[in-house]
């Protein structure tokens, strides 16, 4: 790759750590970005070179959950109800993943359903925070409870709808308070990316895996900002959080949605 090729994932790599974990979509603004700078990084010399990076960029965001959230799933040994309601949770994504997986992907080469992706996050967003409620703590998290959570990350898998804004608003519209709602959030976040990461490794093996050094120092260019930037937005969104700001991500979002569909609407 050519410098300028590594300073395309440097800036993926940079957008996947912010947009992962702040409710606004990783998926939706990585594909607006390349369509409207004309990014090149998945579409390299190889078929599978996107692949790949979509991997490295993926694992970064996971790790950075692992080390925010380490104390936590620590302690998830002792407490078999909220492993239970995890995995329930995390049901309806594999499902609705695996089903629909190449119907979906083709949804990625599209700018207009990210934005009206990120309409919906935006709408989502703002609905939910004036249903909160706040007395439901993920300690009483029961099955039908995390179930629902599950149906609105599956619901992530269009792109420019947020995963962390949804299962967030997912959890606010049941009854968690603003502090468990996002832990579950991202604690359901880890089956649900290191799947998709294990699912696209797979792919990629079978694809003959990584073929040239620049290729695996790309994937170490992607891994690493998203897991420094990814810690460094995690624990900004639970600030955000604390102090009652979703609607600013709601505004941003929805505004973002409306533009980049009225630039579809001229080109």
């Amino acid at each position: 790759m050519t410098s300028i090729e590594f300073s395309q994932v440097f800036l993926l790599g940079i957008i996947q750590g912010i947009a992962e974990f702040l409710p606004i979509s990783s998926s939706g603004h990585l594909v607006l970005l390349q369509h409207l700078l004309g990014l090149n990084v998945t579409a390299a010399d190889d078929a599978a070179a996107g692949l790949r990076l979509n991997v490295a960029l993926h694992l970064g965001t996971l790790l950075s959950i692992l080390v925010v959230y380490r104390d936590d799933i620590w302690q998830l040994r002792k407490n078999v109800s909220l492993c239970t309601a995890i995995v329930v949770a995390t049901i309806p994504v594999t499902v609705v993943g695996l089903t629909l997986k190449d119907t979906l992907e083709t949804t990625f080469d599209s700018p207009l359903v990210a934005s009206c992706g990120l309409m919906v996050t935006g709408v989502v967003l703002l609905v939910s925070q004036r249903l909160e409620r706040g007395s439901l703590t993920i300690s009483r998290c029961a099955a039908p409870a995390a179930l629902a959570i599950g149906v609105f990350q599956s619901l992530a898998i269009i792109p420019g709808i947020s995963r962390s804004g949804s299962t967030i608003a997912g959890g606010l519209a049941i009854g968690l308070n603003r502090d468990d709602a996002a832990k579950f959030s991202f604690l359901i976040a880890i089956p649900a990316i290191g799947g998709a990461a294990l699912l696209y490794t797979w792919d990629m093996w079978q694809d003959g895996g990584v073929r040239s050094q620049e290729m695996l120092l790309s994937m170490l260019i992607g891994t690493t900002t998203s897991f420094v930037v990814g810690c460094l937005a995690l624990r900004w969104l639970l600030s955000f959080l604390a102090r009652r700001r979703l609607h600013w991500f709601a505004a941003y979002c929805f505004t973002v949605g409306v533009i980049s569909a009225v630039w579809q609407s001229l080109v």
